[in-house]
């Protein structure tokens, strides 16, 4: 183990242990072990949820905002696109 990260949550302590598992021991205030967990995928999760993946935590997040700025620009595209057409379809129900 090189190093334990621990996070205040709830009231209660959450000591990750770097171990090859990613385990993760939640203690309550007073020193009892509520829970162990030791699910590699959950503390992937939980270490992108508080940053601590470096800069890998910083590519995650400039990807998922460029793809929302790609999904909200072609959202916009194809939003235009549907009412020009209903627009053109009304004005030629009311010429005919």
């Amino acid at each position: 183990m090189d190093e334990v990260g621990v996070v205040m949550n709830h009231g209660m302590y959450m000591v990750r242990l770097n171990d090859k598992d990613g385990t993760l021991v939640t203690i309550a205030p007073d020193g009892t072990v509520v829970k162990k967990e030791v699910n590699t995928f959950a503390s992937f999760v939980r270490a992108i949820h508080v940053g601590k993946l470096g800069i890998w935590n910083r590519l995650m997040i400039d990807v998922a905002a460029i793809a929302i700025i790609i999904l909200t620009g072609t959202g916009i595209y194809l939003s235009v696109k549907i009412l020009r057409a209903q627009a053109k379809g009304k004005r030629r129900k009311i010429a005919a």
